[in-house]
Order: C-alpha cells, then structure tokens, then sequence
C-alpha cells in the first residue's frame, strides 16, 4: 500500500482549507468550539426542542406560552473539543480504483492536517472483527507523524464489527468530543444501533462520511463470473444478467438511503464520497455541509 497520502499539491490546497477554517474559528467561536451544553451566565445560542431528560430550568416558557410547544435554550461555551477520526479497516474496504480504504485513509490524513494546524486536538481510530485501537487525541507535529504512521501501516482485513467496536471506542472516548466515522457499511446489519451509541452520548457529535466505489453503486460485472467475499472468503459462482444487477443497485441505494435518513432525522451530517472523486473535493463539500466553510 503506497505509504505518502499527501503529495505537495494536496498540501497546498490542505493550508488553503485550514487557514479558512481557522479564519471561523477565531471569527465566529472565539478561538474554540461551541458547545452544545447549556449553561447560567453564557451568551444565548439559539433554542431546541425539548426532550425527555432535559433540564426544566432550561425550557423557555415565553416561547411555550406563544407556540405551545417546549424548548429549551441552548448557550455558548468555549471548551477545547476532542476530533476523533474513527477509521472502517475491515476487509471490504479493499475494494475499489483507489481503494475504499486508501480514498479514506488519504481523507482521514487530510482532516488530521487540518485540525491540527488549527490548533485542535486530534486521534486516530480504526476497527475491524469486532475491536478497536488507535491513537488517543493530541495536537502537534509529532502527533501528525504518529497519526501518519498509523494509517501507513494499516492493511484492511476481517469482518467489520463496527456495534463492538464503536460500544469499545465509547469506553475508551468518556471526553466525548466529535467523531467523524469514514465506513462503506458493508457488512453492518447493526449499523443503526452503533451509530446510536455515539449520537446518545452526552457530550458527543457524529459526522459520516460514507466511502464507497462507482461499481458499488453501478456495477458492470456481467454473465457467468466467480465472486469473492473479501470478509468471509466465501466464493460464489453467479450468472449476472442485467436484471439482476438493477436489483441489487435496488437494495444498495436503500441500504444507502437509510443511512442518510437516519441521519438527517438525527441532525447528524452525511456525506456520500466515492473513490472517484478527488479528495480535495471531497473535503470541501463535507466540510461546507457541516458549516465549516464559508
């Protein structure tokens, strides 16, 4: 696996990012991140539905009194947040031109890149059959190095096994902080209730960016070929005729869509990437989705 992420051009186009980046960090936040925890004496935010759970003194009934409706006030406050970049190392993350797991391991680098020279403390994680391991949140140029390192040396293998994994990451994250989860959910029948895991936290913000290939989406494979699970190594011998392959771009896009519904009823940002795409791109329209960008 080629072991440089980022070529000089990359880079350039990185500093151009961060610099916009830091620009709202210190514009619009003070020099940090908002929180989302209210609290007495901080300026007002904004305003958000009430749940079960919340803080009565928090509730606005002004705003009861004319809408009928709870909701409670939100307030700003500077707290050093941790990024965690949570890393799909499974097997099928092999596939692709690039690979899935190279497109994500060059996106993880370049968000590492940003953050930490915007002064933010970053980790690294990566999971697969099941565990996770990884580099705990620092700032730094050493810790850009390790981070590097890290992604390198990694080669995708076993099943996913992201519901223990991410139950694993919970345990060893009690900062909370933003985790940004780059995963092709293949082989997640679970994936609802680990991406639960993460958005009930307190304390905690989940971005997705879902990483997959054209030929996932649109395959071209066509009459009588031998197919390969690259997580089970199971082999199968198909005849695959045009039919059949609009039935399974069927199943994906609502695999794909469930996804995506899940998050927006969620308020958790979703971001589409396929390998094709440059990563540049990528980076600017995830990043502009979550308000990032101007």
């Amino acid at each position: 696996m080629p072991k440089r992420f980022l070529d000089p051009d990359l880079i350039r186009a990185l500093d151009c990012v961060a610099a916009v980046v830091r620009k709202i960090h210190l514009g619009e936040m003070q020099g940090g991140h908002w929180s989302h925890r209210p609290g007495f004496g901080l300026d007002f935010k904004d305003h958000r539905p009430y749940v079960q759970g919340d803080d009565p003194r928090r509730v606005d009934w002004n705003l009861y009194v004319r809408l009928g409706r709870l909701f409670v006030k939100v307030f700003h406050d500077e707290e050093d947040v941790d990024i965690h970049l949570v890393l799909d190392s499974s097997a099928s993350m092999r596939c692709g031109k690039p690979t899935k797991h190279y497109y994500s391991s060059q996106v993880a680098a370049s968000l590492a890149y940003i953050g930490l020279t915007s002064q933010e403390r970053v980790g690294l994680w990566t999971f697969n059959n099941g565990t996770c391991v990884g580099i705990p949140p620092s700032r730094g140029n050493d810790h850009f190095c390790r981070i590097f390192d890290q992604l390198a040396s990694l080669e995708p293998e076993g099943t996913t096994g992201m519901k223990e994994a991410l139950a694993e990451l919970a345990l060893r994250t009690p900062r909370g902080g933003v985790f940004i989860l780059l995963s092709d959910f293949v082989d997640c029948p679970h994936w609802e209730y680990s991406l639960k895991m993460i958005t009930n936290r307190p304390r905690s913000e989940l971005q997705v960016l879902h990483v997959a290939g054209t030929e996932e989406y649109r395959p071209t494979v066509h009459g009588n070929v031998r197919l390969n699970d690259l997580e089970t190594a199971e082999r199968l011998d198909l005849t695959i005729t045009d039919q059949e392959k609009e039935q399974y771009r069927t199943r994906w896009l609502s695999h794909q869509r469930a996804i995506e519904a899940f998050c927006r009823r969620r308020d958790v940002p979703y971001f589409l990437a396929f390998t094709e795409s440059s990563v540049t791109t990528t980076l600017i329209e995830f990043l502009r989705q979550k308000g990032m960008l101007r």
